[in-house]
């Protein structure tokens, strides 16, 4: 039962590259069980560009 106005917390979790998420490595989301609460979670996966990136590139256009 849920109290009327009461607010709904989100856990984000950050994972390190190449961590294993119940045996499966994957930039795919998937389906797992959250090892703090157990409740059945669906991951998600965000790309971002990083500094080495942007770093790579400038020197490609100033080179190219």
């Amino acid at each position: 039962m849920v109290a009327v106005g009461a607010q709904q917390s989100t856990v984000i979790v950050t994972a390190v590259p190449g961590l294993q998420m119940g045996g499966i490595v994957s930039d795919m989301p998937v389906q797992t069980t959250c090892s703090n609460c157990h409740n059945s979670i669906m991951t998600t996966v965000d790309h971002e560009v990083g500094g080495l990136t942007w770093l790579i590139f400038a020197i490609l256009c100033f080179v190219g």
